[in-house]
């Protein structure tokens, strides 16, 4: 991300954060707002809960502004608290998730949530390393339909390709994906059910 006339790279925007400048904060929310709204909107299928959803990944981000310890790129981070406040949604819909947990190395005061927790940031670590092994065309066409939540007339249209090598690539990409979280599903099942609501499978 680049902030005009303000930090470059992840670590010097949380520092600058973390220092309570509300400016460079302003922009990161200004520059990832939008498009996290429609990732959200894939999982929850509701514009009003996907906005509520990322308000709190944002709220969260501010309150634990010298907490957080970023052990990946800043949008990883914030797609990544997306994905999972979407899943705590569908998990417990009549509980308020615990947003605390997705600061990765933070206490949590549950053992099962702490266990999902781990579960999911390494499903998480899995899916970002399968996706970056993806051919160049095919990880572009499948960030565009899983994180940009184009359709797959809007990804031809962009990338001036066919529908049909849209629908070819994106059974190619899920195809290796789920040959990389293989393992998880063996040892919990209950995955293939949160990263099916969250567009993997």
């Amino acid at each position: 991300m680049n902030l005009t006339g303000q930090p470059d790279s992840d670590q010097d925007i949380m520092e600058s954060i973390a220092n309570d400048d509300e400016l460079v904060f302003k922009k990161l929310f200004e520059t990832y707002y939008e498009e996290l709204i429609r990732f959200a909107i894939r999982h929850v299928r509701s514009p009003e809960v996907a906005e509520g959803i990322v308000q709190e990944v944002f709220l969260y981000l501010w309150e634990k502004r010298k907490d957080i310890n970023l052990k990946s790129s800043l949008r990883s981070y914030l797609y990544a608290a997306t994905r999972y406040q979407a899943i705590y949604f569908f998990r417990e819909q009549n509980k308020t998730p615990k947003l605390n947990e997705i600061s990765q190395g933070t206490e949590v005061s549950s053992d099962d949530d702490s266990h999902l927790l781990l579960e999911f940031l390494e499903v998480e670590k899995d899916l970002n390393k399968a996706v970056d092994a993806l051919p160049p065309k095919c990880k572009e066409i499948y960030q565009l339909s899983r994180e940009e939540g184009l359709s797959y007339k809007q990804i031809a249209e962009k990338l001036h390709i066919s529908v049909k090598t849209v629908e070819n690539q994106l059974i190619i990409a899920l195809k290796r994906i789920r040959l990389a979280l293989a393992k998880f599903l063996v040892v919990n099942p209950i995955l293939i059910f949160l990263y099916f609501i969250s567009n993997v499978f």
